[in-house]
């Protein structure tokens, strides 16, 4: 009976070449002009990872602090709505923003595309038997 499930089941369920797998990502980007890095770091981004640590559904902060320039990075659990996590993140910049230095341009929230980064994975194959049509199924 479970052997006749199991292929049943085998049989019934979707193949996708490329499957639908996107997590949701939005980037902080903040000017702070002549600030040296460790201002940026101790002034803005440090400020802005407090505030942005509570937004529900957030599994990882990456952030990156040069001389003049914040930018931090939000990785969402897969199936996180994009829109609740970006509203959420605007949120938590603005209450963030009375914490920092007056001088700062306001920060800006941004989806980040998924087509921005690598794809997952890359495989190069050749035969001389099969056609270009059959190695794409193969």
């Amino acid at each position: 009976m479970i052997i006749l499930l199991g292929i049943l089941c085998f049989y019934s369920l979707p193949i996708r070449e490329y499957p639908d797998i996107s997590f949701p990502v939005l980037t902080v980007n903040t000017s702070y002009p002549n600030a040296s890095s460790e201002l940026i770091e101790s002034e803005v981004t440090n400020v802005l990872e407090d505030q942005l640590s509570g937004i529900e559904g957030l599994e990882l902060i990456t952030s990156q602090s040069n001389s003049g320039k914040s930018h931090i990075t939000l990785l969402f659990r897969a199936g996180t709505s994009m829109d609740k996590a970006f509203n959420a993140t605007q949120e938590a910049v603005g209450l963030a923003r009375s914490l920092l230095p007056a001088i700062i341009k306001a920060p800006k929230v941004e989806r980040k595309n998924q087509s921005d980064g690598l794809p997952f994975i890359g495989i190069s194959i050749e035969s001389s038997s099969l056609d270009f049509g059959e190695l794409t199924h193969y």
